[in-house]
């Protein structure tokens, strides 16, 4: 696009053809030639891209569950920016050229509720078993939610209202295309008012073939 600029020599400023004329800030006209070809990105900036893609694409899994129990502020960022920032600072790294998430330091909630004092995950024909253990002193009836991602399939599953803190453990059936692959799990709780969650738990993997 081109201004018309009748004080200078240039009777315009802008692009015309492979030559762009330019009416600098102290009344000096002069012409470049327009940029023939686009800088190849440097390493440092493809890996920037690759582990903004791989971070993206796991939390965007999650993001309504993330959006749902993120209920305690961080850094003044809506929850999901927040989840990401997290990711993208504390739960990636690259690993032969290759963007790779660190599961086991990965947000999906934040809030105040207690975290349960001991946990197993494991996996019975087709079911995933999940145990807790927790202070009874706590509110008994905060939803429990377990999250699991399949890192082989790259694909995530949220399972709610199975169980409350009280029951301390949760068995479901997961669908058959889940099951084989890398699995991780995650255990969060919810206050029923949905008011406030706990920090994530880690439940650890499991390898399916």
């Amino acid at each position: 696009m081109s201004n018309l600029n009748g004080a200078n020599l240039f009777p315009f400023s802008g692009a015309l053809g492979d030559k762009v004329f330019c009416n600098g800030k102290i009344k000096r006209p002069y012409v470049r030639k327009r940029p023939t070809g686009v800088k190849s990105a440097s390493a440092a900036q493809l890996q920037v891209r690759a582990k903004l893609k791989k971070a993206n694409l796991f939390v965007n899994t999650f993001r309504q569950i993330i959006c749902i129990c993120w209920t305690e502020k961080y850094k003044k960022m809506y929850p999901f920016d927040a989840a990401m920032s997290h990711v993208l600072t504390q739960a990636i790294k690259m690993e032969d050229d290759e963007p790779r998430i660190l599961f086991d330091q990965v947000w999906l909630s934040r809030g105040k509720l207690i975290k349960p004092l001991s946990t197993s995950f494991q996996f019975d024909k087709g079911e995933a078993i999940v145990q807790w253990t927790s202070s009874p002193k706590l509110s008994v009836d905060d939803e429990a939610i377990a999250v699991f991602y399949n890192e082989t399939a790259e694909a995530g599953l949220v399972l709610r209202e199975k169980a409350i803190r009280k029951d301390g453990f949760m068995r479901v059936v997961l669908p058959k295309g889940f099951v084989k692959g890398k699995i991780h799990g995650y255990l969060l709780f919810l206050k029923r008012n949905g008011k406030d969650a706990s920090p994530t738990t880690y439940l650890g993997f499991i390898s399916n073939t």
